[in-house]
């Protein structure tokens, strides 16, 4: 891994552990025990470095979605919440829950990279609803895109809540609930 993309992570793990606004370059810089100029020299500014993180993980949704082009609505669903479920069991939350509270003093270019990232996860719920409903596997919802935002919703509140409950095996039937709610029993 090279620097920059060392520096990347370092800023996600540091964003998801403690929101965008309780960490510095110096932050950075003491724990990979580099100058804060030379974090400037990838990143000029700290919303460049925030915006590079919310890339990455932008970068991994299309990933995913390209991984399970082919793939039934059900496959497709369980990839998503299996994401969410390796995020609890290392005591983390999504990007886009990490940096919701911090929503309304992001920089512009970042709130914007943080909302468009958000769009584009309901998106793909969105699709794998509209598929499975074609499937026979998720049943037909008064509004897709109202469930979407419940389920997204649900997702971020319960990483969020496994932070402060750690009881893992609540998170893991919480997640089971919201399966059973939005799949069909074959």
């Amino acid at each position: 891994m090279g620097t920059k993309e060392q520096l990347i992570q370092i800023a996600s793990d540091l964003m998801i552990a403690n929101g965008y606004n309780a960490f510095s370059y110096k932050t950075i810089s003491e724990k990979i025990g580099i100058k804060t100029s030379s974090i400037h020299y990838h990143f000029p500014a700290k919303v460049d470095l925030g915006i590079a993180v919310v890339e990455s993980h932008r970068q991994a949704l299309q990933h995913l979605r390209n991984r399970t082009q082919n793939a039934d609505a059900i496959t497709k669903l369980g990839k998503l919440f299996k994401y969410y479920q390796n995020l609890a069991s290392e005591g983390k939350v999504c990007i886009a829950g990490a940096l919701a509270s911090d929503i309304g003093t992001l920089e512009e270019d970042l709130r914007t990279a943080v909302i468009q990232f958000s769009e584009e996860i309901m998106a793909f719920l969105v699709s794998i609803f509209e598929q499975g409903q074609l499937e026979n596997s998720i049943p037909k919802f008064k509004n897709n895109e109202t469930k979407t935002r419940n389920v997204f919703a649900n997702l971020m509140a319960l990483l969020q809540f496994n932070r402060i409950d750690q009881h893992k095996a609540d998170f893991t039937n919480s997640i089971n609930d919201l399966w059973e709610e939005i799949t069909i029993k074959n």
